[in-house]
């Protein structure tokens, strides 16, 4: 059987298993770091390994949460939204869209900027009529 993944998305997806057992690591590692209070908190109802496994699973989610934003955000895409139920990303069709509109209005800025540029030189360069009509002569100087 081929593969048929490109291959630049292909390392990636070899890798994830492998990944995702890391941060898991990392999220067992702190809540055991975390170590045992002296009165256990309710959810853990009593019991110290149910009070790791928890705070395990919270380590996690909040470790592959900011991955996720993180890993986005170096692709060029920022959540709209960040609540208890996730991340929320605006459609790619929005985003295409805002970002034509923006480009089209960059646009005429610099039309009128090249404009504007062009008038300002034209009235450099014109002769000042009304400053040499009033002017003094220097023999009128007092």
């Amino acid at each position: 059987m081929a593969n048929d993944t490109p291959p630049d998305k292909a390392l990636p997806r070899k890798r994830l298993g492998s990944f995702v057992f890391l941060l898991l690591a990392v999220a067992l590692a702190g809540s055991l770091a975390g170590g045992i209070p002296k009165s256990l908190p309710g959810v853990a109802l009593g019991s110290p390994a149910l009070l790791y496994a928890e705070r395990t699973v919270a380590f996690f989610a909040a470790l592959l949460l900011a991955l996720v934003v993180l890993v986005r955000a170096f692709q060029g895409r920022l959540p709209s939204e960040l609540s208890g139920r996730g991340v929320k990303y605006a459609e790619r069709e929005a985003t295409e869209e805002i970002r034509d509109t923006t480009a089209t209005a960059l646009e005429g800025l610099e039309v009128a900027y090249r404009e504007l540029a062009t008038r300002v030189e034209a009235l450099e360069e014109a002769p000042l009529e009304d400053d040499e009509a009033h002017a003094p002569e220097e023999g009128e100087r007092e």
